[in-house]
């Protein structure tokens, strides 16, 4: 038997450089039951399209596990590993030294993490969590973790944070009682002296078939578009079509301000087919619409998307 087994490609596991590949380890296998059974630990195999070179990551103590999100050049990854115990790990990987952090709060109160991502800067990394463990039936208090990449130095706090403003030069979190803008990197509190933008006081909600502007406290939603049948976000764009408008609608919500594509050449060319069954991929840093009718008829627009927005609006 080999010691490494090749299951399957990551679904979060393709960009121009890297290619990530799920393994089980037989080498270093979690147990073997009375039967014999073995049950495997877990490898990332991660291939350099460029080098033509193979990094292999060992998770000992790992069930399973899934890629939350990645840097755009893969140089971090956020993996969640399941133990044998069903507890979720969430780590950071830095894939040049294959440098492994557990990203957890300091202190004794268990959190379970909710989602994970990566500020636009890529520099600092958000673990959003709930107090107690997840199996429990009631969700706990919200809390937030933040690690800054590049100094490894840890924030965290209760609510959870709204957004960062320009260059990461600040975040803005909340919870129950109040609003706060830290500075970055320091963490230090500089809400009576910072003045955000009109865009950063707000955030944007899809719900139901609606976008919509809610405010930092969540008491207050603006409606922007109804009659929502799919969207994409993408940056600072919102990207959506509403169903019979045989329009895209592309809406940047730091200027407040949208312009639309007609596609109707696009979906009578496509013959006799039902609405519903339409639907869009942006792709190319946002500056082209995939459009896929039954998944059978592809066919590409290719506005620029940047150009257009300057132009028309």
């Amino acid at each position: 038997m080999l010691a490494f087994e090749c299951i399957d490609i990551l679904e979060l596991g393709m960009s121009d450089q890297w290619c990530l590949f799920r393994f089980h380890n037989y080498q270093y296998p979690l147990k073997i039951n009375e039967s014999g059974e073995i049950f495997p630990s877990s490898v990332i195999g991660m291939y350099n399209i460029t080098t033509q070179k193979t990094k292999y990551l060992n998770l000992l103590n790992a069930l399973d596990f899934t890629v939350e999100t990645a840097t755009g050049d893969y140089a971090d990854l956020v993996i969640r590993v399941v133990t044998e115990e069903q507890e979720d790990q969430i780590l950071w990987v830095n894939t040049d030294g294959l440098k492994v952090r557990e990203i957890c709060e300091q202190g004794d109160v268990a959190y379970h993490s909710s989602g994970v991502s990566f500020s636009l800067t890529n520099r600092y990394l958000i673990n959003q969590v709930y107090e107690g463990k997840k199996e429990s039936s009631d969700e706990g208090e919200q809390a937030w973790i933040l690690v800054d990449t590049q100094t490894g130095k840890q924030f965290s706090g209760k609510g959870e944070i709204h957004c960062f403003t320009a260059n990461d030069a600040a975040v803005v979190v909340h919870n129950k009682e109040k609003i706060t803008v830290l500075s970055l990197p320091k963490g230090t509190d500089v809400t009576e002296t910072y003045e955000l933008k009109p865009h950063e006081k707000f955030s944007l909600r899809i719900r139901e078939n609606r976008a919509e502007l809610v405010t930092i406290d969540g008491k207050h939603a603006y409606p922007l578009f109804d009659n929502i049948q799919f969207y994409q976000f993408w940056n600072d764009y919102l990207y959506i079509y509403q169903k019979g408008s045989y329009k895209i609608i592309c809406y940047c919500w730091k200027e407040h301000a949208y312009f639309q594509i007609d596609i109707s050449e696009f979906l009578t060319n496509a013959g006799d087919f039902k609405a519903e069954h339409f639907d869009f991929t942006i792709v190319n840093g946002g500056k082209n619409a995939f459009l896929r009718v039954l998944y059978e008829i592809e066919e590409s627009l290719y506005p620029d998307l940047n150009t257009r927005f300057n132009d028309e609006t």
